[in-house]
Order: structure tokens, then sequence, then C-alpha cells
């Protein structure tokens, strides 16, 4: 997956996506920024961003699946340009 495809698909799922609280709805926000103005050297940030998530808040389960599917993606990303260095 290049790192365009992944802005897209996650600004889309994250847009698409019902908040089931004020809380999610402020993470979403964060999320939708974030990967918005992701460049391939701020790809760590977001995923430590989204460990602390997953990690320590308190949001459905529904939210951490999709932070952890943009986890898995983030490393494909990651080996993508491992591979390209």
């Amino acid at each position: 997956m290049k790192l365009h495809q992944f802005k897209a698909i996650y600004i889309t799922q994250l847009t698409l996506y019902n908040p089931e609280s004020n809380r999610e709805k402020e993470l979403k926000d964060l999320l939708i920024s974030k990967i918005y103005n992701l460049r391939t050297m701020t790809l760590p940030d977001l995923a430590h961003t989204l460990y602390r998530i997953i990690e320590h808040e308190n949001v459905s389960e529904s939210f951490k699946d999709l932070c952890k599917f943009m986890l898995e993606d983030i490393k494909k990303i990651d080996e993508l340009y491992s591979q390209l260095n």
C-alpha cells in the first residue's frame, strides 16, 4: 500500500465513522488532521497516537479496531519504504 492510498482509505473511513462518544469525536478529528498532513517522516507520530488510543483511551471496540487496521497498514507502508532504501 502506498501512502496516498492509505490517506484516501482512512480519511474516508474516519469521515464515515459515527462516533459513539464526545471523546471518539475528538480523536476522530485529530486522526483526520494527522492523516491529511501525513508524510513518511510523520508516520511514527501517527503510529504512536494510534497505539495510545488503542491502549489508553476509553473508546468503543469498533474504533479501536479501526485504529488497529491503520497500524497494520502503517507497517506495510514502512516495509515498502524499507525495501526501497
